[in-house]
């Protein structure tokens, strides 16, 4: 009777009423009846518009009820809604090794949902493995097909550099087959004769392969499709006027990354404009750059002068701009926004805060526009992942004193009314301590580098000094200060790899840079950074628009492109440790069940 009646809400379009007929009805039930009924309320939950009843479902179930394949069901629910809330880790805790021992007939789903979370948690390399394993099991070909695409797309975030890396230490022959054609597609000769030697000697290295037609044959398709090649490329940039310095500093990572390719000698011609400071050049020093035959354009810097851009209606040759225009409009299909937004690195710190079990946070931003859209874009990230902005304070620019938004956020300021109001009450002295508020698990900066020094040392003071502090990239100058950052310990912050890491030719390019532009370097390395990236990624840009799977490795970060044309980075973690960033490594988990 239940269950007739619960199919019937469902149908109505009401999952949480007939999850709640299951769960009535699961009371009073003897094991096992009982936990099959509570896991199929929670089933019907397991979707993002309910995932918030999903998960208290879950919490009231006690795990001492359930034993073989019912503890599989549960974890795997456990791991599902961990992902709905975009929370992989929590995933990967749910289904530890040897878990489908105990539901054979589970280990398809458990690999799914395994290697799914693993992909989210950047182990691109065990989730492909994850799911070659899979594709072993007798499943339908809809499931094979889904699988394969999976494998696809996970490559598509791996840098050329890590799939010719793992190609070469994996032992399994067909994960190494998907390796290889991954890395030819990245890697693609220009020429079309290359690329079908290429294709066919990979054929016979990999003889009946499961990439062996479609895929083999949609490396080809898209590498006639997403050709772009510009023979002229005309920068835009401010390189008089108030905003020359940064305009300079983004003109010497375009130069770097010009003279530092590898078909250099076969590279585009490259055109430098002038625009200024002034939003009203920018218009017709683009007109005049199409009329000179360029074929693409890098540029402008200045967010007026994207806005400009964006609002002409046809745009001639592609244009990778380097700022995001102010108001977000019709995606022109030629414009292409690259830039260094602070939404995305308070994105970024919110989802590792979440993933660190640091879901309820207050945050400290500058107390203005830029800061009110950080702190906007903090707190809605962790909403996503299912934890909440509980204050977001706004410092004053130039201030090095904390001390008020720093009581409100914690909330001393209310413990302090109390005990004025409890003097003037009782009318004698009282021994008394304010306390902070208990709810709060994490603190988010996103403030200049010497309000950051200020703003760690009062946070203590203030009775928050158990509190972890997570940061964007703008707390660190860029340039390493142990002393002055000795305030900054233990602080974990997101930054780009040309900053913190990189790999050895990121290193030896940035000691080329630093010699012979040291003052850009000094003062703008972002900027610098900006500009390398942005020249390498121009001739990718088709490619990642269509492939929103697909990353490029940057050295402003791993990027791609969505569906508005607008760039995204991915930024590498670091630690202050004795006032200097150490890279952070994301630590290795156990290997899946075999």
């Amino acid at each position: 009777m239940a269950t007739q009646r619960a199919q019937q809400l469902l149908a109505q379009g009401q999952p949480e009423q007939a999850a709640q007929v299951y769960w009535r009805a699961a009371q009073g039930q003897d094991t096992p009846y009982r936990q099959r009924l509570q896991l199929k309320a929670v089933e019907i939950l397991a979707t993002e518009a309910t995932r918030d009843a999903a998960r208290d479902y879950l919490s009231r179930l006690d795990e001492r009820d359930f034993s073989g394949e019912l503890l599989v069901r549960k974890r795997l629910l456990e791991a599902r809604v961990a992902l709905l809330f975009d929370r992989p880790g929590l995933a990967l805790d749910a289904l530890p090794p040897g878990l489908s021992s105990a539901a054979p007939r589970l280990a398809p789903e458990l690999d799914e949902i395994r290697a799914q979370a693993l992909v989210r948690e950047g182990d691109l390399l065990n989730s492909v493995e994850t799911r070659v394993r899979l594709g072993r099991y007798p499943v339908d070909q809809a499931t094979l097909s889904h699988n394969a695409e999976a494998i696809w797309r996970t490559l598509g975030q791996a840098s050329p550099a890590q799939l010719e890396r793992w190609s070469q230490e994996v032992a399994d022959p067909e994960v190494q087959g998907w390796l290889e054609l991954a890395l030819l597609a990245k890697t693609a000769p220009a020429d079309e004769p290359g690329l079908r030697a290429a294709l066919e000697a990979w054929r016979l290295r990999h003889p009946g392969h499961p990439a062996d037609p479609s895929f083999v044959d949609r490396v080809w398709a898209e590498w006639r499709s997403f050709q772009f090649r510009p023979s002229t490329i005309t920068v835009l940039l401010p390189l008089s006027g108030r905003y020359g310095a940064l305009g300079r500093s983004v003109l010497v990572g375009i130069t770097a990354a010009y003279y530092s390719a590898p078909a250099r000698d076969a590279g585009p011609l490259l055109q430098v404009k002038d625009v200024g400071e002034e939003g009203t050049e920018v218009v017709a020093a683009y007109r005049a750059a199409v009329a000179e035959g360029t074929e693409a354009i890098i540029g402008p810097l200045l967010k007026e002068q994207v806005a400009r851009l964006a609002a002409l209606e046809v745009l001639d040759v592609p244009v990778l701009t380097l700022n995001n225009p102010p108001d977000e409009g019709r995606p022109n299909p030629q414009l292409f926004e690259f830039g260094l937004a602070p939404e995305d690195e308070a994105r970024q710190v919110a989802a590792r805060m979440a993933e660190d079990g640091r879901a309820m946070a207050i945050g400290f931003a500058p107390d203005s526009g830029w800061g009110q859209r950080v702190l906007k874009a903090f707190g809605g990230r962790l909403e996503e992942v299912g934890g909440r902005l509980l204050e977001g304070a706004g410092v004053a620019p130039g201030s090095v004193d904390f001390s008020t938004p720093i009581k409100r956020a914690l909330l001393i300021d209310q413990s302090e009314q109390r005990l004025r109001a409890l003097k003037n009450l009782l009318r004698t002295q009282i021994e008394f301590e304010p306390r902070r508020r208990q709810d709060v698990e994490g603190v988010f900066i996103s403030t200049t580098p010497r309000q950051a020094r200020q703003l760690r040392p009062q946070l203590a003071f203030f009775y928050a000094a158990d509190l972890p502090v997570y940061a964007t990239s703008h707390i660190y100058s860029g340039i390493p200060d142990p002393q002055a950052d000795a305030d900054l310990d233990g602080t974990t912050f997101c930054d780009a790899p040309w900053i913190i890491d990189g790999d050895s030719a990121t290193r030896a390019l940035r000691q080329e840079v630093q010699s012979l532009f040291p003052d850009e370097q000094r003062q703008f390395a972002r900027l610098v950074a900006l500009g390398i990236d942005a020249y390498r990624l121009l001739p990718q840009i088709k490619r990642l628009a269509v492939r929103d799977y697909e990353h490029f490795p940057g050295v402003t970060g791993q990027l791609w492109i969505d569906a508005q044309h607008q760039v995204h980075r991915e930024l590498l973690w670091a630690r202050f440790v004795d006032g200097i960033p150490q890279p952070l490594v994301a630590a290795a988990r156990e290997e899946p069940d075999q």
